[in-house]
């Protein structure tokens, strides 16, 4: 539980989105900077498979990143990624 409280506390105060999904790629947790970034609400957000909020562009690359992920357990990439209302957000994603 303190952890937990830990995690919360740190990821609520930062000025980055915080987007944090599992292995499929289905957004587990969603800071409310990450909220606004991509225009969902939290309760949208949690539960949303990542390819939603890619572009059609990227979203062949997102296989290759999983790949990564998967032989090394790190990746990073610079991406834009979709708001809700289909303009697009510069991000840096990693593990």
């Amino acid at each position: 539980e303190d952890a937990q409280a830990r995690f919360r506390t740190i990821t609520e105060s930062s000025a980055d989105a915080i987007f944090v999904a599992d292995p499929q790629g289905i957004c587990l947790y969603a800071n409310a900077e990450a909220s606004r970034l991509f225009g969902y609400s939290r309760e949208e957000l949690v539960g949303m498979p990542f390819g939603t909020v890619l572009t059609e562009e990227h979203k062949p690359l997102y296989a290759g990143l999983r790949r990564t992920l998967e032989s090394t357990g790190r990746f990073r990439a610079e991406r834009e990624m979709l708001r809700r209302e289909g303009t697009l957000a510069p991000v840096e994603a990693a593990r």
